[in-house]
């Protein structure tokens, strides 16, 4: 499923793990370990999902871990939102500690099965 349509609650979610692949040589990719609510509707737990970005022309990330960490419990994203672009989407996610900004070809969401 694209990313960008998807209606998931991003606030009070965790950011539990980053992974870049790819450089150098073969085509370039991130992928983001998220716990969510899957819905607004106040589901009582969050479910494991992957967020990868195919084709990545460039990522930032800077954060506190510390801070990231401590966040964790209650939710350490402040907020997450994909902007389309004309031949790419641009990931932003504003955390409690950090922030992280990537740009792919795409973006696709998947739940990850336990």
């Amino acid at each position: 499923m694209r990313l960008a349509e998807q209606d998931i609650d991003w606030h009070d979610g965790n950011l539990v793990d980053i992974h870049v692949a790819g450089l150098p040589g073969s085509r370039q990719t991130i992928r983001l370990f998220l716990d969510l609510y899957p819905d607004e509707e106040g589901a009582d737990r969050r479910k494991r999902y992957c967020c990868t970005g195919e084709g990545l022309k460039r990522v930032l990330f800077s954060g506190d871990t510390g801070r990231i960490r401590k966040h964790s419990k209650s939710g350490n994203i402040d907020f997450m939102r994909v902007e389309e672009g004309a031949d790419s989407e641009i990931l932003t996610v504003s955390l409690f500690g950090g922030a992280l900004e990537a740009e792919a070809a795409t973006f696709q969401l998947a739940e990850v099965k336990p």
